[in-house]
C-alpha cells in the first residue's frame, strides 16, 4: 500500500488527498511535522539533497512529491466513480491550465497566510500538537515552524501587492467560468474543479467537517479583503465539496 506523508491543513496535500480518495486508491496517510520530520521524509524518500516537500507519495521505488502527479498516479491507479475521470484527454490542456492557476493562488496565500500567522500568538498556539494546556509555553515551537517555512518558501523576497492580486485574478477567472456552467472542464468533475476548489481555501476555509482548524487559525486562513466578493465562488466550492468530496 502507498503512503502519502502530508499535513491535513495544507491545501496542497488536500488536492493529493481528495484525488486518491475519488478514485479510491488504498492509502496509509502520516502527518508531517515541519522541521522535525525533514531528515525521515529524506530518508524515506531517498532524496539527501535540495528541497523536499509534502505532499508526497511513497509507493515502492516510485515517489511523487507534488499533488498534480499524485493526482495523476490516483487516475492511473484506480477507479473513478465520473465518467471520462479526472484528467479527461481531450481536456488535459485545460485541466492543466486550471491547476496551474490553482498553484499560483495557493503559493500567493500561503505567503498572505504566513504573514498573518506570524503576528497572532492564538493561531501559533492552535498550530503546537500539543495538549491545550501546555500549547501558550509551546507558541516558541509554533513560532521557529513558522519561521522555518517563512525561510523555506522566501516569503520575504516575495511581493505582497502581488500575492494579493494573484488571489483576485483567480478568483475573478473562477466566477467568470462559472457563469458559464458549473464545471470548469467539460461537463463533469474533473481534476480542473478539485484544483480550484482547494485554492478557495486561501480565501475562506472550507467546513470543518473537511478540514479542521482551529477558530484563530481559520481567523488566520480567511482573507476577509476577498472573501467578501467571492461568495459567488465560494458557494460553487461548498457544493462541489458536499457532492464529491467524502468525509473520511
Amino acid at each position: 500500500m502507498a503512503t502519502l506523508v502530508g499535513l491535513t491543513y495544507s491545501p496542497w496535500t488536500e488536492k493529493a488527498r481528495w484525488a486518491l480518495d475519488h478514485q479510491r486508491v488504498p492509502y496509509r496517510f502520516v502527518e508531517y511535522l515541519p522541521l522535525v520530520g525533514e531528515a525521515a521524509l529524506r530518508l524515506a524518500s531517498r532524496r539527501f539533497r535540495g528541497k523536499v516537500t509534502v505532499p508526497m507519495l511513497l509507493d515502492g521505488a516510485e515517489v511523487h512529491d507534488d499533488s498534480y502527479t499524485i493526482a495523476r498516479y490516483a487516475a492511473r491507479h484506480g477507479r473513478s466513480p465520473e465518467p471520462g475521470g479526472l484528467f479527461p484527454a481531450a481536456l488535459d490542456d485545460e485541466v492543466s491550465a486550471w491547476n496551474a492557476r490553482s498553484d499560483a493562488m495557493m503559493a500567493a496565500g500561503r505567503a498572505l497566510l504566513l504573514r498573518r500567522m506570524a503576528h497572532d500568538p492564538l493561531a501559533l498556539q492552535e498550530a503546537v500538537p500539543a495538549p491545550r494546556a501546555l500549547r501558550s509555553r509551546l507558541e516558541p515551537v509554533a513560532r521557529l515552524g513558522t519561521w522555518y517555512l517563512t525561510s523555506k518558501y522566501a516569503i520575504a523576497d516575495r511581493d505582497e501587492a502581488l500575492d494579493d492580486r494573484t488571489l483576485r485574478e483567480g478568483v475573478k477567472a473562477l466566477t467568470e467560468a462559472l457563469s458559464r456552467g458549473d464545471h470548469l472542464a467539460g461537463d463533469g468533475f474533473t481534476f480542473a474543479d478539485l484544483a480550484m476548489c482547494t485554492a478557495m481555501q486561501f480565501v475562506l476555509p472550507v467546513d470543518d467537517r473537511y478540514i479542521p482548524l482551529g477558530p484563530a487559525t481559520r481567523r488566520c486562513w480567511t482573507y476577509s479583503h476577498l472573501a467578501d466578493e467571492a461568495t459567488a465562488a465560494l458557494a460553487w466550492r461548498d457544493r462541489v465539496y458536499t457532492r464529491y468530496r467524502a468525509l473520511r
